[in-house]
């Protein structure tokens, strides 16, 4: 009986393990981004931790670096796909956002549009 409750519990450890070790991730994204995808004082990865059971640390980059290494820890593979998608969403918003021009003003932003180079002139 000890003997079993021995191996149930070695093969329970092993299970275990095999699960932690299925639900970590490493994901690299563009250094120039990590800070919008951390959020102000880590807002935004907090957030996402309370949402869920998922983690994200951040490696440090070395110098020279174009892409900084996240790493995600969760509960579930479920879990780790969710803020996995979580990570690639925000990086295409943060991209989208560096590619609009946010200094110009809506007129701007129409006259800078406009088939009139009149109105193009005019700004």
């Amino acid at each position: 009986a000890a003997a079993a409750e021995a191996r149930a519990a070695a093969a329970a450890e092993i299970a275990r393990r095999k699960e932690e070790a299925a639900c970590r991730r490493t994901v690299s994204v563009p250094v120039k981004l990590v800070g919008g995808l951390i959020g102000k004082g880590g807002e935004a990865i907090k957030s996402l931790q309370q949402e869920g059971c998922a983690s994200i640390s951040v490696g440090k980059p070395k110098a020279g670096d174009e892409l900084q290494r996240l790493s995600i820890k969760a509960c579930s593979e479920r879990e780790a796909d969710e803020c996995e998608r979580w990570v690639w969403r925000r990086v295409d918003d943060l991209r989208a956002a560096a590619a609009t021009p946010q200094h110009c003003s809506r007129a701007e932003e129409e006259c800078a549009f406009s088939t009139d180079p009149s109105a193009r002139r005019r700004l």
